[in-house]
């Protein structure tokens, strides 16, 4: 099996991409999701994050896989830690970064990373694990993959780091009642209460999606999304632009909950 390394993935045809992601609907794998960020420049090298796709041939030169990935110079943008493994090779005299990377950026999203039929999972993996062991990287790290990829890390004498995320699910709910039906009495008395003190403040929701997600509306959105990060005592990932190349692309795929307070 033969790997070859692009930096940006529009050295990967479209059609090959989507072709092999086969039923996969998952919106953060996909191609236009991926090109949006790198287009609008919320992943680049000077964010440290450089594009570093790997493309698997098999003999007769077809393209069989696709990992993406990234060349990272810090670990920020993961929306996971791995600081005690660089302290531990700062300790150790060694260099941590750079690594390499397959996670999609900015993305705490549970998935697939290995672009591919199954049945090439393993060879494919071994393939990358040895260019980067031969590139000179610390290590090569996947992020929030799920449990059919664990298992093939795994056999490949990955270590697995755990953690944890908390999930909402629908177990069948008829509707919202039925839901607080299943809980005790002092919560369900809570959420009712928080509910109406929203409407007795005239806030009311609305959902976006597809052509009615206008520039207008990404406007106002940005505002809010950079005055989340700047309380948070951090810097927005995502430009401007990025939303733009989304709608473009991907606005059936979008929805936004969007509130207001008397009309605004």
């Amino acid at each position: 099996m033969n790997i070859d390394i692009v930096n940006t993935i529009d050295d990967i045809a479209f059609s090959t991409w989507q072709h092999l992601l086969s039923d996969n609907q998952q919106p953060f794998i996909q191609y236009n999701f991926l090109q949006a960020l790198e287009h609008s420049k919320s992943v680049t090298r000077d964010h440290g994050w450089t594009p570093s796709h790997a493309i698997f041939r098999d003999n007769t030169d077809n393209i069989i896989g696709i990992i993406p990935s990234y060349i990272k110079q810090h670990s920020y943008g993961e929306y996971i830690f791995d600081h005690m493994l660089a302290d531990s090779y700062h300790h150790l005299g060694l260099q941590y970064y750079p690594k390499l990377l397959s996670a999609i950026p900015f993305t705490p999203i549970t998935g697939t990373r290995i672009i591919a039929r199954q049945e090439y999972w393993y060879d494919i993996l071994n393939t990358w694990k040895d260019y980067g062991s031969s590139s000179g990287f610390s290590g090569i790290h996947f992020n929030y993959i799920d449990d059919g990829l664990v298992k093939i890390t795994e056999k490949s004498n990955f270590l697995t780091r755990h953690h944890h995320q908390y999930h909402w699910l629908n177990e069948g709910y008829k509707d919202f009642n039925d839901f607080l039906s299943h809980l005790s009495s002092r919560k369900r008395k809570n959420i009712k209460k928080e509910r109406q003190y929203i409407l007795d403040q005239h806030v009311y929701h609305d959902a976006i999606t597809g052509d009615d997600l206008t520039a207008t509306i990404w406007d106002s959105f940005y505002i809010l999304y950079k005055n989340t990060y700047d309380r948070k005592w951090g810097a927005p990932y995502l430009t401007r632009q990025f939303f733009d190349n989304i709608t473009q692309t991907m606005k059936d795929n979008i929805i936004l909950i969007i509130g207001k307070y008397d009309g605004q």
